[in-house]
C-alpha cells in the first residue's frame, strides 16, 4: 500500500473527489443552510476510530483549508491514538491536556438516519412530535453543540469507513425496533429517511392540534 493512500490523504480523497457528492456537498449543504460555524470559532472535535468520528474529523479539516473566514479546530482522543495519529497530522490531544481551555463550539455525531429515526421515536413510542435540532444552545459555558454531518447518510458514512480501510460500522444508538421499521420502510421507498427528514423543515403549524390555554373557556 502505497504512503499516499493511507490517513488523512485517504480520507480527503474520499471526500472531495471519490465520494464528494455523498459527503462533502452534503456537509457543507449543512454547515450554511444551518450556519453551523461562525468567525473565529474554535471548535473542539473528540475523535475515535470508527467512520462516524473519522469523517467528521476529516470534514472540520477541510472545511477550514477552505473556509471564507477563520476559524480554529481542535483535535481531540482518549484512545487509538496511534491509529488515528495518520488521519490528524495536524495533532492529536488529550482531552486532560486541554485544562479548561474555552472553547464556541463542539461537534456531535448524529447523521441523518438519526435525526429521521428520532422522528418516528417520538411518534411511535412516546406519542410525541420530535425533531433533531442542527444546533443546540450551550447548557454550561459558552460552547454550543453543532451537528455537521446531520445532512449524510449512515450508509454513505460506512462507504467512507470501507474507503478508509476502517474496521469499524458507523454508530447508530437507535432503539433496535425503530431501525428494524426503519430498513422495512426503505425497502418500500428508498426516500423514506430523506423524506422523514425533510418533514422536520416543512411542518405546517396550521394542520396541528392545539389545546386552549384556558381548557376550552
Amino acid at each position: 500500500m502505497n504512503e499516499m493512500d493511507t490517513g488523512a490523504a485517504l480520507a480527503q480523497r474520499a471526500i472531495l473527489k471519490a465520494h464528494r457528492k455523498r459527503l462533502w456537498g452534503p456537509f457543507i449543504a449543512a454547515a450554511r443552510q444551518y450556519a453551523l460555524i461562525r468567525p473565529h470559532d474554535r471548535i473542539l472535535v473528540e475523535v475515535e476510530l470508527d467512520p462516524s468520528s473519522v469523517l467528521l474529523g476529516r470534514l472540520m479539516a477541510e472545511l477550514q483549508r477552505h473556509s471564507e473566514f477563520p476559524f480554529e479546530v481542535v483535535f481531540t482522543a482518549e484512545k487509538d491514538l496511534d491509529a488515528l495519529q495518520p488521519f490528524f497530522p495536524e495533532g492529536l490531544l488529550n482531552p486532560h491536556e486541554l485544562d479548561g481551555a474555552a472553547f464556541t463550539a463542539r461537534t456531535s455525531l448524529e447523521c441523518m438516519d438519526d435525526a429521521a429515526e428520532t422522528v418516528l421515536r417520538g411518534m411511535l413510542l412516546e406519542g410525541k412530535l420530535q425533531g433533531m435540532r442542527p444546533m443546540e444552545p450551550p447548557l454550561t459555558g459558552t460552547a454550543r453543540l453543532i451537528r455537521p454531518l446531520l445532512r449524510i447518510r449512515r450508509r454513505d458514512i460506512a462507504l467512507f469507513g470501507r474507503y478508509c480501510r476502517l474496521e469499524a460500522m458507523p454508530i447508530s444508538n437507535g432503539d433496535p425496533g425503530i431501525l428494524g421499521l426503519m430498513e422495512e420502510l426503505e425497502d418500500e421507498n428508498p426516500e423514506i429517511t430523506q423524506n422523514i427528514f425533510q418533514a422536520t423543515h416543512l411542518l405546517h403549524l396550521d394542520t396541528m392540534i392545539w389545546e386552549a390555554e384556558d381548557g376550552g373557556r
